[in-house]
């Protein structure tokens, strides 16, 4: 939904393939294109990595202990996968 408040043509994208019953392969390998230049992913991971930062503050000393380390380190890894995964 982030692509899609970013962009128009995610918008065109998303409209086109819910226009019809079933999507189509092609559909879906339109709005994947669109999604991936609308820089809705680096927005995202941006995005989640200013909320790790943030709970890193807001949990002032604890973000050294469990459970907070142990958030911190999943939101990271959660940033991490997510740029991972958007280079396929």
């Amino acid at each position: 939904m982030l692509g899609a408040n970013l962009s128009a043509s995610v918008r065109d994208a998303l409209a086109a393939a819910w226009s019809t019953e079933e999507v189509a392969e092609a559909s879906i390998s339109s709005v994947k294109r669109a999604v991936l230049a609308s820089g809705a992913v680096e927005q995202a991971i941006a995005d989640l990595r200013a909320e790790v930062a943030s709970a890193q503050q807001v949990l002032g000393k604890y973000a050294l202990q469990r459970p907070g380390l142990e958030l911190l380190k999943w939101g990271e890894k959660l940033a991490t996968h997510t740029v991972a995964r958007s280079a396929v």
